[in-house]
């Protein structure tokens, strides 16, 4: 499974007169998330082998509000 995410933002006025001399703030943010299962029944009725990445990159006019990260999870399922 994969999913792809853009999102873009424009505050109708200042955000606060403390930052860049109160600026309206201009966001824009993409993400991507991409999931893998595998079912493991030759172990467990039910198990599933489960793997998550997922990135982010977000960008701005106030340099408070860029931010970049990327997460990897592993992990198992069970259902009973």
């Amino acid at each position: 499974m994969a999913q792809v995410n853009f999102t873009s933002i424009l505050d109708g006025r200042g955000f606060s007169p403390l930052l860049e001399n109160n600026a309206r703030r201009r966001v824009q943010r993409g993400s991507v998330l991409i999931q893998y299962r595998e079912r493991l029944e030759f172990l467990a009725r039910g198990l599933e082998l489960v793997a998550n990445l997922y990135h982010q990159d977000q960008r701005s006019n106030i340099g408070l509000f860029e931010t970049i990260d990327t997460s990897i999870e592993v992990g198992l399922s069970w259902r009973f």
